[in-house]
């Protein structure tokens, strides 16, 4: 697999969290463990910082947007105008 690929697997991975992707991605192919952890703690950080997760599952997904802060509104963190708590 490219290694431009396959980084951006194991960002994706990151951002849902899934070790268990990370964990196969990492064994199955020839990456070193720094890359493939800076990979993943990528993911992760994009998560926290409320960027669009861009993985086939998500974009099929339509997440509507907070109109207040402008960043992803999940329906469990919402309420029924699809802003944050901390943004009323």
């Amino acid at each position: 697999m490219k290694r431009e690929i396959l980084t951006s697997l194991i960002r994706t991975a990151g951002y849902h969290e899934d070790r268990a992707s990370y964990t196969r991605l990492y064994v199955e192919n020839r990456i070193s463990k720094q890359a493939a952890d800076e990979a993943y703690r990528s993911g992760r950080q994009a998560r926290a910082a409320g960027v669009r997760c861009d993985c086939h599952e998500c974009k099929a997904i339509k997440i509507p947007i907070c109109p207040i802060c402008k960043l992803p509104a999940h329906a469990s963190e919402t309420d029924d105008n699809n802003q944050h708590p901390e943004c009323q």
